[in-house]
Order: C-alpha cells, then sequence, then structure tokens
C-alpha cells in the first residue's frame, strides 16, 4: 500500500465524499415525491383500498397485493431514507436512491404493461398519470443519484470486488438456467406453467425487464466489478439495490399465492422462492458492508451512521427471507476503483 494512502484524511478530501448542494436540492424532494406516489399506488392497489382494479386473473392479482405489500414496507421506506440522506448531503443518499428508483420504475413498468386490456375487467388504465409519473420520476431519480455519487464513496474494496462480481454472474446465471430456459422450453413445448396460462402477457412483461434491462445490467457490473472499471462501484449499488427489493416483491408473490390457494402454487414452491429471494438479497448486503469499512477510514464523521443505518434496513430485509447478518469485521485491503 502507498504511503500517502495513509495519510490523516484532512477536512478537504472529507468534503469530496459529500453530496453536491446543487444535486441533493432537487433529489431529495423529487426521492421523497416517488416515495409518496409509490405508496398512493401501493394503496390504490388491490392490498389496500381496491380501487385500482387492474385487468389480470385472480392469481395475478394475488401477486399484485405480494408487491404492493413489498412496496409499503420496503420500497417506500427506503426512498424516504435515502431523501433524508440526500438531504444530509451523506454520500450514502444517492446510492440507496439508486436501487429504490431502479426497484420502483421495474415494479410500475410492470403495471402498465402487464395487464390484459383485450376483455378482461378493470379500471388500471385510468390511473396512467399516476404510473407515468412514479416511471418519468423514478428515471430522473435514478439518473440523478448516478451522476451524484461521488467515486469516493462507490469505490468498493478488492475482496469485495472479487466476491460480488462473481455473485452477480452467478445470479444471473441462475436466473437464465433455472428460470427462464426451462420457463421457455415449457411454452414451446406446449405445456407452459399455471402462472403463465393465468397472464401470458405479464411473463413477457417481466421476461423483458429481466432479460433486456435487470439480468445485463448485473453481468455487466459483475464483469466491470472483477475489471476494476471505475463506473462498476455505482453500478454495484444501483443493481443490488434492485435485485435485493425485487426479489422480495417475488417471495411475496409467492406467498400470497400460496396463502390463496392459486393453482400450482404450494408451500414448497413459496419457500424455494424465499432463497431465491436471499440470494438476491447478498449483493446489496455486501456493497453496504463494503460501504461501512470504506467510510469508516475515510467518511466524515457526520455521516458516520447513514451507512450503518442503510446496512440496518438491508438486515431487516434478509431477516425477512431468513439470510444471515452482514459481517462487520475490519479490512485492511486497500481499494481500488
Amino acid at each position: 500500500m502507498r504511503a500517502d494512502t495513509l495519510r490523516p484524511v484532512t477536512a478537504d478530501r472529507l468534503d469530496r465524499s459529500a453530496v453536491d448542494p446543487g444535486a441533493a436540492r432537487w433529489l431529495a424532494p423529487a426521492t421523497a415525491a416517488l416515495a409518496v406516489a409509490v405508496g398512493a399506488v401501493a394503496v390504490l392497489g388491490p392490498l389496500a383500498t381496491g380501487a385500482i382494479t387492474y385487468r389480470v386473473t385472480p392469481l395475478l392479482e394475488h401477486q399484485l397485493e405480494g408487491a404492493d405489500l413489498v412496496s409499503l414496507l420496503l420500497v417506500v421506506p427506503s426512498l424516504l431514507l435515502a431523501a433524508a440522506l440526500l438531504l444530509r448531503r451523506s454520500p450514502a443518499g444517492p446510492l440507496l436512491a439508486l436501487g429504490s428508483a431502479t426497484a420502483a420504475w421495474y415494479l410500475a413498468a410492470e403495471l402498465v404493461l402487464g395487464p390484459d386490456r383485450t376483455g378482461t375487467p378493470g379500471n388500471d388504465e385510468a390511473y396512467l398519470p399516476l404510473f407515468l409519473t412514479v416511471l418519468l420520476v423514478s428515471s430522473a431519480v435514478a439518473l440523478g443519484s448516478w451522476w451524484a455519487v461521488r467515486p469516493s464513496a462507490a469505490a468498493l474494496e478488492e475482496r469485495t470486488r472479487r466476491v460480488l462480481g462473481p455473485l452477480l454472474l452467478l445470479v444471473v446465471a441462475a436466473f437464465l438456467l433455472g428460470r427462464y430456459l426451462p420457463a421457455w422450453w415449457s411454452i414451446v413445448s406446449g405445456h407452459p406453467s399455471e402462472e403463465y396460462l393465468a397472464g401470458p402477457q405479464v411473463w413477457w412483461t417481466v421476461a423483458f425487464e429481466d432479460l433486456v434491462l435487470l439480468l445485463p445490467a448485473a453481468a455487466a457490473t459483475g464483469v466491470g466489478l472483477l475489471r476494476r472499471a471505475r463506473w462498476s462501484g455505482p453500478a454495484a449499488f444501483a443493481v443490488s439495490g434492485c435485485l435485493a427489493l425485487v426479489g422480495a416483491a417475488v417471495v411475496a408473490m409467492a406467498w400470497s399465492n400460496t396463502v390463496h390457494g392459486d393453482p400450482g402454487s404450494t408451500v414448497g414452491t413459496a419457500l424455494t422462492m424465499t432463497g431465491i429471494g436471499v440470494v438476491t438479497v447478498l449483493p446489496a448486503v455486501l456493497c453496504w458492508a463494503g460501504f461501512l469499512r470504506t467510510g469508516r477510514r475515510a467518511a466524515p464523521p457526520r455521516h458516520g451512521g447513514d451507512g450503518v443505518v442503510a446496512l440496518a434496513a438491508l438486515g431487516a430485509l434478509g431477516a425477512l427471507g431468513g439470510g444471515p447478518a452482514p459481517r462487520r469485521a475490519d479490512d485492511r485491503s486497500g481499494s481500488r476503483s
């Protein structure tokens, strides 16, 4: 390790990790507004008031109830926490907003593209302005957060990169080989699953989001981490945060189907999806554990607890699926961007 990396951290170097005041000025209220919009969609959905009647079958409506639950318990709080951190100009703010806003976009896109509007009764198209608000504001928050991230805040240690990169590639391979390849073969061979028959349009919407957007981004990030690309740090927080929240939604959907006794839904299937959900949380835990370790060496004292709060929230998310608590052992290895 070079000698200059061991010199005392000065106030000037500490300030470099803080979010730019101009970015924080609009990102904080925009992120809070996104939380309100996401919460409104969930409250108006089938879980709570039922004001929005989606044009889907009962099986898919039960899945939407699970997604609404995750939106209220996880997505909205994570967005509000990100907004609060952005107000403080904490370097954790844009990193948390990246994954949360991306997940909000992912879940809202399904509501616009998934329902069958060729004959199934419903009124979800009347709420298109609300869905578009979530899509547009989440895009703005994600892009703004990307540019607001300080390189020093998103720099991951070499050890974290060596573990996180292969883990993301493993997640991608597991989804491709364990989910989409068998599902595609069952469709083309004329034996689709109950879930597919309940709503082919929803299935293809989710497949598009995963196979064209989320999984390629995860694969590129995994390769970037292994190659020590500078952009891979912020990308890791974005992808891992989205994976964790979307994975939690998938778990909630599976259990909702099981509780309602939907065709093809069993406790075994729900437990399997819970295991998958735990795996999707692990990349986010690794990212935030790395943030804490580097933060103890370089972050301003006034932001010292921000990473702890974010990691505690992820710990609660992991606990929902039975995930392990993150280790907080000090790592003496140097960080590379």
